[in-house]
Order: structure tokens, then C-alpha cells, then sequence
């Protein structure tokens, strides 16, 4: 009888078990991109969380069972996608395929830019969207490679730029009508960590990408306007975290006569830096500390002072490389050990005083005096020992992915004792005349540039005999040496007239037309140049903006369209 009972039992289980079996179905399939390739490691669940979870393989392939005979929710879920989900209602033993395609949360969108009657060829950017800006090293230089005018870094720990292939050097900045100066032997890397205007401490920010106004200076690649702003009450910010932080204040005196503003800044990229391929000791910091003084003295005379106290310190003690290259079949390993270091320092001090004078609403008189002193020293001296190896490439082996043998070994030596100082004197004039639609421009500057340069650098590469001469067994051949110095004693004669013709016509458009002549005197090769520039804007009444510019020769024709258009 016992017997009996257990043979029922056994039976009613296999029935059971296969009563379940039948009630399910199987989900699979590939999730893909928007660009259909393969997504690894995507969570794929039920809503109802019967089923366990199950993750996409490296093919971004998966396949899980689901209830049968009702609707079943089934998720894909990856923190950089949106989620994506799928409804299911299956048959008992059917097998479904589904190819989800999820998308990229950051994935930037087509968008509408509508200008708002940009007269001019410059391009207004929000100082505001600077807190947005995520990264190592947030800058007001960061903002404009956000911007699509051709604007480009070659690194993001770097406060420089170049504009459409153009030279790191050939971009002009100004900060209150007040033009600013850069390091001179600061490369293009991340020894220069940070650049002059505060984004605390500005009002306004313009840039043009070309084709900018003869009031504007002789380097033709870009221009950046800054106008720090005048403060109306008192106010104060503090930021911090990990890489530095910033501290700012500003007051009005209760006569609104004396206004300040004073903001200092500190980076330190060296946790950034120590991710690097080449390992060491990083010791960068960079920190500046500015003021910004506006005394209105009557209400048709005003002085302003501006001054700027930077220093941008580089140091890196680097230890050793490994970088892996090369194919399965050839796997090779470049070993470099280091001895040695590396120390820059750029020391900046700036300051500046204006006065304007308004003798009636229609006529401004600027007048403009600004010293810059920068002592700048790039010493560096660096041994490195390197080795080229074949790694093994054999699965069974207890060594793979190690050396198998050595291809050559070899030494390199980079030695350099740079310095420089640099003291430019600017003495400056600038006029702004209003009639109705009609505004006339000029200025005039003179500037002494004392420049004194010492450079001394060269490099020693030995590779079984690489660097040992033919015919003197006694000498030692140097790929490259670099001896001089130069002291420069110079002056600048600049000066420009502009006229601007802005109209607004009877369909409410506006017509406007800036014509202006700049010349560039230097001393130094005794010539002078002259650079015709035009602009031509018309901005119709449409909705929506468009624009096109031609380029022509040292004379800049610029012709503009933009506008609004009508509404249905």
C-alpha cells in the first residue's frame, strides 16, 4: 500500500512540474543603440518581479522566460540609456524575439537657435551657462567651444583655444575695452590652468569667430569681449571642492559714487593627473586674485582700475609608462622609466586705469593706460630609459601577456632652461560719436614692448649607437639644440576709424552697415599695415535667423541675413 502511494505521488509530481513547464514562454532578442550596436550589460526584468533578472552579454544578446497566457511587462533598463519596455502576452511554449533599440540620455538633440537682432558678427554667450559646465577645469573659455563657431581645444586641462585651425596666440581678449595678454612660452597642455576673465565678476561676454569690427586688434583668428559688471549692491559667492574653489564679493558705497569688486581663484588639476598613462608626482596650482574699482566721480566722468595678480606653477616628477600596442598575433609593449622633472611657473601682474568722459549723451571719451609684467621660467631636465617588448600570445601558457623577449632598449634626455621677461607699456584713446542711426568710432594707441628671452634646450637619444658620430669618436651627435637669446626694446602705433549705419526701414527690418580702416605700426621691421573691414547686416522681420558671410582678401566683406520670420 505504501508502494502504492508513492508511485501516485511520484506521478502527480511529473504532472505538476510539466503543468508549469507549459505555462511559460521564452523572450530573446539583441539590444541595440540608436546606431544599432550592441549594448552590454542592460538589466532585462519583468514589472511584476516573478522573473530574476537577467543582463545582455558582450553581443548585447538576452533571453528570459516570462508567464504565459497573460500580459507581461518586460523592462531593459542601464543607467546611461532611457528605459525602454515592451509589453508581452505569449502562448505556452512560445519563444518571442524582440530587438530593443534604447536611447542615449545625453544624446543632444536637433535644436531652433533664434537670434534676437545680432547687428554685429559677434555672438552674445550667457556668463550664467558657466556654472553649467561640467569637467577638471571650468573656464570661460570652455564655454565657447560649447558654442559651434569653429572653436576648438586640444585639451580639456588647458584654458586655450584655437579657432578654425589658427594659432593658440592668434586670439584676442578684452576685458573692458582693455586689451589682455597670455604667457608667451606657455605651451598649448595644461601647464596655463587658467585664463583671465572671472565668470564671477562678469556682466557680459561677446565673441566673434572672424570678421570682427576694425575697433578690434590686428590678430585675426577671434576676439573675446568681456564687461565686468558694476556692482549695485552687495553681494558674495564661495565654491570649493577637490580640484580648488573661488571666493568673490562686491559693494556699493550708500552714494553709488564708489563701486568694488574683488575675486580670487585656486585650481589643482593633480588628481586629474595622476590618471595618466604616465605615472608620477603632478603638483600643478594655478590662482589669480583681481579687483575691479569704478569711482563715478560726476555723472559725466568716470575712472576705472582694474588689476590682476597670477601665478600658474606646473611640476611633474614622472616615474614610469607602460602603454600596450599592436595586434593579437603581434602584441608589443612600450616600458619607459623616468628620472628627472619638470618645473614651469608663469607669474603674471596686470593693472589698468580708464577714465570716460561724457561732456554730452552723444560723445564718449575713453582714455586708457595698462601695464603687464610677466616673468616666466621653464626648466626642465628628464631622463627616460625605454623598452620595446613581444608579449606572449599563448593561451596556454602560465606567462601570457607578459614579456616574451626584448626588442631594444634605448635612452632619451630632454634638457631646457627657458626664461623670459616681458614688461608692455600701453598708453590708449578711444571715441564713440551718436547721430540719430549713425555711430562714428576711433582710437588711437601707442605701446613699448621690453621683452627679454633666454632659451636653451636639447635632447640626447641613444639607441645602440644612434648618437655616436662617424668621424669623431669623441663628439656626441644632438638631434636637436636650441641656443638664444633676445632682447626686444620696440614700439606699436596703432590706430582706427569706423563708421556704423544703423537703420531701421519702414517693415520694421534693420539695415546695418559698419566700414572702418585699421593701421598697425611696429618698429621692430619698420612696417606698417592697413586692413580695410566692412559688414554688412540686414535683418528682415522673420522668425527664424539665417546668416552668410564672404570673405575676401585683407578686405573683410562680411554680408549678414537675419531675422524673423512672419508668423502665419
Amino acid at each position: 500500500m505504501q508502494t502504492k502511494f508513492i508511485k501516485i505521488l511520484f506521478v502527480f509530481c511529473v504532472v505538476f512540474i510539466s503543468t508549469l513547464h507549459a505555462q511559460t514562454a521564452i523572450v530573446s532578442g539583441k539590444v541595440v543603440d540608436e546606431n544599432n550596436d550592441a549594448i552590454q550589460d542592460v538589466q532585462v526584468v519583468t514589472a511584476d518581479g516573478h522573473t530574476a533578472p537577467i543582463f545582455t552579454d558582450a553581443e548585447g544578446k538576452y533571453q528570459i522566460t516570462i508567464p504565459a497566457n497573460k500580459e507581461v511587462e518586460v523592462d531593459f533598463i542601464n543607467l546611461s540609456y532611457k528605459i525602454s519596455n515592451a509589453k508581452i502576452t505569449a502562448k505556452p511554449d512560445e519563444k518571442i524575439t524582440l530587438n530593443p533599440k534604447m536611447i542615449f540620455k545625453n544624446a543632444i538633440e536637433d535644436v531652433t537657435v533664434v537670434g534676437e537682432n545680432r547687428k554685429q558678427d559677434m555672438v552674445y554667450i550667457q556668463p550664467k551657462d558657466y556654472f553649467k559646465l561640467a569637467g577638471p577645469t571650468p573656464d570661460i573659455s570652455k564655454i565657447i567651444l560649447s558654442q559651434g563657431l569653429g572653436v576648438q581645444s586640444s585639451n580639456e586641462l588647458s584654458s586655450t583655444y584655437s579657432v578654425r585651425g589658427g594659432s593658440f596666440d592668434e586670439n584676442l581678449v578684452y576685458v573692458n575695452d582693455v586689451e589682455i595678454f597670455r604667457p608667451f612660452l606657455a605651451a598649448t597642455g595644461q601647464q596655463v590652468g587658467l585664463s583671465f576673465p572671472n565668470p564671477d565678476m562678469v556682466s557680459s561676454v561677446n565673441f566673434s569667430s572672424g570678421g570682427f569690427e576694425a575697433k578690434y586688434g590686428d590678430k585675426m583668428s577671434s576676439v573675446l569681449d568681456v564687461q565686468y559688471r558694476k556692482p549695485r549692491e552687495f553681494a558674495a559667492s564661495i565654491a570649493g571642492g577637490l580640484l580648488g574653489g573661488s571666493v568673490s564679493v562686491e559693494d556699493v558705497t550708500k552714494n553709488k559714487l564708489f563701486s568694488w569688486q574683488i575675486g580670487a581663484r585656486y585650481r589643482n588639476t593633480q588628481y586629474v593627473l595622476k590618471t595618466l598613462d604616465t605615472k608620477g608626482e603632478y603638483k600643478p596650482s594655478f590662482y589669480d586674485v583681481q579687483a575691479h574699482l569704478t569711482f563715478d566721480i560726476s555723472p559725466k566722468f568716470m575712472i576705472e582700475c582694474l588689476a590682476m595678480i597670477s601665478d600658474n606653477k606646473y611640476l611633474v616628477v614622472p616615474t614610469d609608462r607602460q602603454t600596450t600596442f599592436g595586434t593579437f598575433q603581434n602584441a608589443l609593449s612600450f616600458n619607459v622609466y623616468f628620472d628627472g622633472q619638470e618645473i614651469s611657473d608663469y607669474k603674471t601682474y596686470f593693472g589698468s586705469i580708464s577714465a570716460t568722459y561724457k561732456p554730452k549723451d552723444s560723445l564718449s571719451l575713453k582714455f586708457i593706460t595698462s601695464a603687464y609684467r610677466d616673468n616666466e621660467t621653464q626648466t626642465f631636465t628628464e631622463q627616460a630609459q625605454y623598452y620595446i617588448n613581444q608579449l606572449n600570445n599563448d593561451f596556454g601558457s602560465a606567462n601570457f601577456g607578459g614579456a616574451a623577449y626584448n626588442l631594444g632598449i634605448g635612452t632619451y634626455i630632454n634638457h631646457g632652461r627657458d626664461y623670459l621677461n616681458a614688461t608692455i607699456l600701453n598708453a590708449e584713446h578711444k571715441g564713440k560719436y551718436q547721430k540719430r542711426h549713425q555711430t562714428f568710432l576711433w582710437g588711437a594707441r601707442i605701446q613699448q614692448e621690453i621683452i627679454s628671452n633666454k632659451m636653451s634646450e636639447w635632447n640626447y637619444l641613444d639607441s645602440a649607437g644612434y648618437s655616436i658620430p662617424q668621424g669623431n669618436p669623441q663628439s656626441v651627435d644632438l638631434p636637436y639644440v636650441l641656443k638664444s637669446q633676445t632682447n626686444l626694446n620696440t614700439t606699436r602705433g596703432m590706430g582706427y576709424a569706423e563708421y556704423v549705419l544703423d537703420k531701421n526701414l519702414k517693415d520694421t527690418s534693420n539695415l546695418t552697415w559698419t566700414v572702418g580702416v585699421r593701421s598697425n605700426y611696429w618698429t621692430f621691421n619698420n612696417q606698417n599695415v592697413i586692413s580695410p573691414r566692412t559688414t554688412l547686416a540686414y535683418t528682415p522681420n522673420w522668425k527664424r535667423s539665417c546668416a552668410q558671410r564672404i570673405l575676401s582678401g585683407p578686405l573683410v566683406l562680411t554680408l549678414s541675413f537675419i531675422g524673423r520670420r512672419m508668423a502665419r
